[in-house]
Formats: structure tokens, C-alpha cells, sequence
């Protein structure tokens, strides 16, 4: 089953589960939509099949029970090393995947205090993407900030501090983005999407 597929089905599953502030599942999964607005380095590495304006769909899986591995109470560091945790995104039929075989994905939630923003990201460091898509080194990346340190309330790794309609900006804040890099020696790519919605689904 193809990765759009498994999306879909996991969306239509999604109608039968609790609502996203009720959600308290150990293994929680996040659909993503987004548009790519930049692709920068050499396009024979992603086989020139990656355009400006593009579709971005995919997900997202983590556990809710991972460790938080920072004794800061403000900076949640979440390393995750299980089969089935990851992300995963689909381009023009292009896939770009956590490699199962070798998991290291880390979701990092940052509480910093009043006055000084909140944050959020998701790493994958180890990777699979599609046949013709030449990377030896590729990195898997995802940042949410909101600037009015009203978005989080501890760095706790929840559903809910990952869903929220503060990650979505007025125009003054960043909106979150997704990176997609990949390399080879010298020669890299780089593509770039901003994030237009997210949603708790069940596990595809």
C-alpha cells in the first residue's frame, strides 16, 4: 500500500476515535499537509521530480511513553528508537521515510517561559527514500514555534502540545516547516515545505 494510501485510510479510521484533546493513546500518530515552497541544490538527486507548489502528505508516529532524557523542566528532549516510530512524507509519488531498520528519531518540546516563545521539532536522522532519490547522508526535520509562550505549558510529550492552533501563526511568526535533505559527498539537496495542517489519526 502506497504511503497516500495508508494516509487515507488512517483518516477515514480516524472518524471512530476520541477527539484530539481526549486522545491518550502510548503510540500516537500525526497526519500532515503541507506545500513545498523551496528546493534548493542539485536536482538530480531527487530526480528533478520535486517542484515549487508541490503537495507534501505524510505523518508522523511517537510514543507517549519515551523518556525524556533532559532534566530541564523547560526543554522535553524525546529520543525514540523503536520500529514504526519515524516520519514519513510522500512527494510526487517520492517517498521519504524513517528507516525502520535503524530508528533514530528525536521530538524535542520547549517550554521556555513567559516572554520567551515555545518550540517544538521532530528529527529523523536515519532514512529510506525512494529508488532514483541518491542520498548516502539525509536528515528528516520538522519546527513549530509559537511566539507568544502561551502555546505550551510544561515540556511534557502529549498529543495536545503537538496539535496546537498556536503552532499556526498570525503573519508575524514563523509558520511551521518541514526539511528534507539529503547528500552525497559534496552534492546535496535540500526541500523545503511549509506545514497547512496536522491531525491525530489512527496508526496506518
Amino acid at each position: 500500500m502506497s504511503l497516500t494510501a495508508k494516509i487515507g485510510a488512517a483518516l477515514v479510521a480516524a472518524c471512530l476515535l476520541p477527539t484530539a484533546t481526549s486522545l491518550r493513546a502510548e503510540e500516537v500518530t500525526i497526519a500532515v499537509t503541507g506545500q513545498v515552497t523551496q528546493r534548493i541544490g542539485n536536482d538530480a538527486l531527487i530526480n528533478a521530480h520535486v517542484n515549487i507548489g508541490d503537495v507534501v502528505t505524510g505523518y508522523y508516529v511517537f510514543n507517549t511513553d519515551t523518556l525524556d532524557v533532559n532534566p530541564s523542566s523547560m526543554r522535553g528532549v524525546y529520543p525514540h528508537a523503536l520500529p514504526g516510530n519515524g516520519m514519513f512524507f510522500e512527494i510526487n509519488g517520492l517517498e521519504f521515510n524513517t528507516d525502520p531498520a535503524a530508528v533514530s528519531f528525536t521530538v524535542n518540546v520547549n517550554d521556555w517561559g513567559p516572554g520567551r516563545g515555545d518550540t517544538a521539532s521532530l528529527k529523523s536522522s536515519q532514512n529510506i527514500y525512494s529508488p532514483g532519490v541518491s542520498a548516502a547522508t539525509s536528515s528528516i526535520y520538522m519546527a513549530m514555534t509559537s511566539s507568544d509562550s502561551l502555546t505550551l505549558t510544561s515540556d511534557a510529550l502529549t498529543p495536545e502540545a503537538l496539535l496546537q492552533p498556536g503552532w499556526f501563526p498570525p503573519s508575524w511568526q514563523p509558520q511551521p516547516r518541514i526539511y528534507i535533505d539529503g547528500a552525497n559527498g559534496g552534492t546535496k539537496f535540500q526541500i523545503t515545505a511549509n506545514v497547512l495542517s496536522v491531525e491525530a489519526v489512527e496508526t496506518p
